[in-house]
């Protein structure tokens, strides 16, 4: 049985594991800097002035941002019932005398009908709403 000793640490392990204690050192530091800047940079900005940004997607208040999103539903919601009246159409023209299909077909047609009429007395509902939050 051979018996292998290790080698002394070498002048190149030793530099290499210097070289990854300053490294750590080094991203210690960075992380200190930086953090320090974003702790101290809002106190400058706010003792030199005050910064305003405004709102990108356009509403300042609580109550148009509701009515802004209220019209974004709206269009999407008339979009789907478009196309779910237009599905049911196609099932309607391939029914082909087939009475189930035809009444399924039809369902969908009132369905999605009456959606988009929902959807469109919502809209009147929302404005109803904030000229009444606006008058109190």
């Amino acid at each position: 049985m051979k018996i292998t000793r290790k080698p002394a640490a070498s002048g190149a392990s030793r530099r290499a594991r210097q070289n990854a204690q300053s490294a750590f050192v080094g991203k210690k530091l960075f992380f200190v800097s930086i953090l320090s800047i974003m702790l101290i940079v809002p106190f400058m900005i706010n003792a030199a002035d005050t910064v305003v940004i405004e709102s990108p997607i356009g509403p300042t208040t609580f109550g148009e941002l509701i009515g802004t999103i209220a019209n974004m539903l709206q269009v999407v919601a008339i979009a789907i019932g478009v196309v779910m009246i237009i599905i049911a159409g196609i099932q309607y023209m391939t029914s082909v005398g087939n009475e189930e299909k035809a009444k399924k077909a039809r369902q969908t047609i009132t369905y999605s009908l009456i959606g988009v009429a929902i959807v469109s007395m919502a809209k009147f509902i929302v404005d109803l709403v904030q000229e009444i939050l606006k008058k109190k």
